[in-house]
């Protein structure tokens, strides 16, 4: 069906939906039991003011399915364990301000470095005290101490019980839902695939004919995708090598202001990181087209 929708045979696909989901002021209210299933699933799942409840997986199931009812199972415990992260992550945080305010280099940095001259970052850059770097040195301490080396070894182990834990509910669900013994449809080929394709051959494994591709087409296919992701590899190497360009270039005439040489770094590394952003916004784009198109094509 998605294919046929996207191919414009159809214009739209979608399950019939018996009754509103929201109570008219002139409708009668009618029994829990006799709502249609939207209604239900409107009034105990899909409002903020029942966040705190559990879903009702059930429910979720009767209507859209148990691939749609799984889905939500899982993010409903990945949410409720996301509380214990989240809490931890604060003590962290929190744990942060009291380290600054205890930290004797930082001190020291901020109060005595006033007297205490840097020699010059570049040929033509002026001398500097060590307390411009106060700041810097307040945000390093901040975002690296003890404490987020606890928390990482923490996020570690809180995603293998994760997912420990999410195995055991996603075999409970599906054993209660009697999915155990579910197989999938038989795969069969992709008709864009099939298209594409001039000779068929019998399957060895379940005996019927599939499309195929002779081995010599396939060896130039692969060919040519090796070598169009080779170039995206060095296209990805050449703005890396670039961004490290432009942030030594960017910070040498920030460097000699002295006015603007305490936030010369900063400026570099954040424009930067812009511009690397902004990098990876278009290449994503173009990966997404070119895998499209190395699918299409049969690789």
């Amino acid at each position: 069906i998605d294919r046929l929708v996207r191919e414009r045979v159809f214009q739209a696909a979608y399950p019939l939906h018996e009754g509103d989901y929201k109570f008219d002021k002139t409708e009668k209210q009618m029994p829990f039991h006799e709502n249609n299933p939207r209604r239900v699933l409107y009034d105990t799942w899909a409002q903020y003011r029942v966040f705190y409840k559990y879903q009702p997986l059930d429910l979720i199931r009767e209507y859209f399915g148990e691939k749609v009812s799984l889905y939500f199972a899982w993010l409903g415990l990945y949410t409720t364990w996301l509380i214990s992260a989240s809490l931890v992550g604060v003590l962290v945080f929190m744990f942060g301000f009291i380290y600054l305010s205890n930290n004797l280099p930082v001190q020291d940095i901020c109060t005595i470095g006033k007297g205490i001259r840097m020699c010059p970052l570049c040929d033509q850059c002026p001398y500097w005290n060590l307390s411009d770097t106060c700041s810097s040195a307040r945000l390093g301490v901040f975002f690296d101490h003890p404490g987020t080396v606890f928390y990482a070894i923490f996020m570690s182990f809180w995603a293998v019980t994760f997912l420990k834990h999410w195995k055991q509910k996603n075999a409970q669900i599906t054993h209660r839902w009697d999915l155990m013994e579910f197989d999938e449809e038989e795969n069969r080929p992709r008709p864009e695939f099939a298209i594409r394709t001039s000779r068929v051959e019998k399957n060895p494994v379940t005996g019927l004919l599939e499309p195929y591709f002779p081995p010599r087409v396939r060896i130039y296919r692969i060919i040519a995708g090796i070598v169009t992701l080779s170039v995206m590899i060095c296209i990805v190497i050449i703005f890396i090598i670039a961004i490290i360009v432009y942030r030594i270039i960017i910070s040498i005439p920030l460097l000699r202001n002295r006015d603007l040489q305490v936030y010369a770094l900063s400026v570099a590394s954040l424009s930067g990181a812009v511009i690397n952003l902004i990098v990876i916004m278009i290449l994503g784009y173009l990966y997404q087209i070119i895998a499209y198109k190395l699918t299409q094509w049969g690789l």
